[in-house]
């Protein structure tokens, strides 16, 4: 039994990487074989195609996850059906929006590569969505296959363009190749038939569950592209690719802590939701392990950042130490606060309250353009994702308490401890600023980073026993 959880977690770890390497290696690719305007006309591109993908996001596959075992093929139908709709939607937006996209960023002529965006998006909707339902039974092994083809195809792709052109273009072929290789591989790894339904009760019910979360996918859409969309158009395109390989940096190591923890977090609050003493146990245990898992990555970030990315990217990338301060707080935040609030709402079926959630970051894009209109540099920018943050965590630990309200505000003073120490550090080397890799340096970080830690840990082991023990 061993054995077999192991093998899936192993999945589940790999299917994680293979996220996380994919966005890396496509950026330094770009980075290093495009000149700053086309990388940064990429960025746009792919912030544009990721804007579209996001207001559209409507967690079709989580319908799936969350219906009744016996209602799985019905569900499934009626998922895929919306998938299309969905689809062509979002793709007739983003080809109507593309000539005042390429306007806002200064390249009314090259509309027509914004408008192949719409394209890409359709055709990613007719993918399969049983490898990613598997989940629900920690089942990894399809997902992880059908993104290494995917991705792998893209990579290939986007090389032999490079091979007969050197501008933009490399990302659309990429786009399409990952698009279409996706759906493909999708099928093909799929046990049960692909159907589609339009018309039964559970289309209907896929689509009750899925449209608040439009406003969710505004939500998210603004505080994942907004922002890079506000810097290639209000500043320019070469800063809008710095800026990306910035974000990315931070992002993408968030996405894959969210891809692994979410799936582990929705299937255990699903299958303790009709038990509400463990319910609670194991929303205390997955707060605990986001503030660890935000505290470690927060430390790494700080000491790090301007050592890494420099090294993989080029030294164009350097960030200013006062940016570096502010994105750590902002990442912190935005783990601490993104599990298990969603998995909880997903769970109970309360995706309105999801899409209030992520509306949050709506303010802070809001804020952001003020602050960028008015004084045009990247600390503005990355301020006001800050103020986003600050909020949503407000919202966040509301939410949390009606689930776990007979505890009152003890369980969230880990949170308090956590982000002390973070504050303390970021002041350190914001105010007394040494080397990057001064043994001062490190050593104050690591021991705040301890500090913080070890007191997140005192209680854990005993909360995985109530949450994961035998029940007497």
């Amino acid at each position: 039994m061993s054995l077999h959880f192991f093998v899936r977690g192993l999945s589940l770890i790999s299917f994680s990487v293979a996220q996380l390497f994919y966005p890396l290696a496509r950026t330094l690719i770009l980075a290093r074989i495009l000149s700053s305007f086309e990388f940064g006309f990429a960025s746009a591109l792919s912030a544009s195609y990721s804007t579209f993908e996001l207001i559209t996001d409507i967690a079709i596959h989580r319908f799936v996850l969350a219906s009744p075992r016996s209602e799985y093929q019905e569900a499934l139908a009626g998922a895929h059906g919306l998938s299309i709709i969905r689809g062509a939607a979002a793709g007739m937006l983003a080809s109507a929006a593309a000539p005042g996209l390429a306007y806002m960023m200064s390249l009314p002529a090259d509309w027509m590569s914004f408008a192949w965006l719409g394209l890409a998006i359709f055709t990613r909707s007719f993918e399969h969505f049983e490898v990613r339902v598997a989940e629900r039974d920690y089942r990894y092994n399809a997902q992880l296959s059908v993104n290494l083809v995917s991705n792998g195809t893209a990579l290939a792709v986007m090389i032999a363009t490079w091979l007969y052109v050197q501008d933009h273009t490399i990302y659309i072929a990429m786009l399409f190749a990952q698009n279409i290789s996706y759906v493909l591989a999708s099928h093909w790894l799929a046990k049960s038939p692909y159907r589609l339904d339009f018309r039964s009760a559970y289309f209907r019910k896929a689509a009750r569950f899925a449209y608040p979360l439009v406003l969710s996918g505004v939500g998210l859409a603004a505080v994942s592209q907004g922002d890079r969309l506000l810097v290639g158009s209000v500043l320019d395109l070469p800063t809008l690719g710095v800026y990306s390989v910035m974000m990315l940096t931070v992002t993408v190591p968030i996405g894959a802590i969210g891809q692994i923890f979410s799936s582990l977090a929705l299937a255990g609050l699903h299958n303790a939701a009709a038990d509400r003493e463990r319910l609670q146990c194991r929303l205390l245990l997955y707060m605990r392990i986001m503030l660890i898992l935000g505290v470690c990555f927060s430390f790494g970030l700080l000491a790090f950042m301007n050592v890494l990315v420099p090294f993989v990217f080029g030294p164009r990338f350097t960030v200013a130490e006062g940016i570096v301060a502010l994105l750590v707080a902002v990442s912190f935040l935005n783990i601490a606060r993104s599990e298990p609030t969603t998995s909880v709402l997903l769970v109970n079926h309360r995706t309105r309250a999801l899409a209030f959630l992520s509306l949050s970051a709506v303010l802070g894009l809001l804020v952001a353009t003020v602050l960028a209109l008015s004084y045009r540099n990247l600390y503005m920018v990355v301020l006001g994702r800050l103020i986003g943050e600050i909020v949503g965590f407000g919202i966040t630990m509301t939410i949390l308490r009606g689930y776990i309200g007979e505890l009152g505000w003890r369980p969230f003073i880990g949170s308090w401890w956590a982000g002390g120490w973070l504050v303390a550090a970021i002041i350190f080397d914001v105010f007394y600023p040494l080397p990057e890799t001064s043994s001062l340096r490190l050593g104050v970080l690591a021991s705040l980073a301890m500090l913080s830690i070890g007191g997140l840990t005192i209680n854990l082991r005993s909360m995985m026993v109530r949450a994961y023990g035998r029940s007497s």
